[in-house]
């Protein structure tokens, strides 16, 4: 297995708009709340609650100060609760679950 990028679950009243899209070799895949993803840059169609995934991704396999790095930027704006290492097999294949989308 290889790890890829990360769920990182953030407190937030809001839309966490502040989030950076890309750093490192991290890119913002999506952010959902309730299961469902949305655009944090307009006011989504359903009720949010303050704990939002956020789902970072690379094109390559990701190290642990990486990771901690990426945590250290988003915590720069937002509170965060867990992160959660998203792992692909020897073929590529995810071992993580997608995100719905609205």
């Amino acid at each position: 297995m290889k790890c890829i990028g990360v769920d990182i679950f953030v407190v937030s009243k809001d839309r966490p708009s502040k989030l950076p899209r890309e750093f490192d070799s991290f890119v913002l895949e999506s952010v959902s709340n309730r299961g469902m993803a949305y655009d944090v840059d307009q006011e989504p169609d359903f009720m949010l609650v303050d704990w939002h995934l956020c789902r970072y991704v690379s094109a390559e396999e990701v190290s642990e100060d990486k990771i901690l790095k990426l945590a250290g930027e988003v915590g720069r704006f937002y509170s965060w609760e867990k992160i959660q290492k998203l792992f692909v097999s020897e073929s590529l294949e995810p071992l993580y679950s997608k995100v719905h989308q609205s």
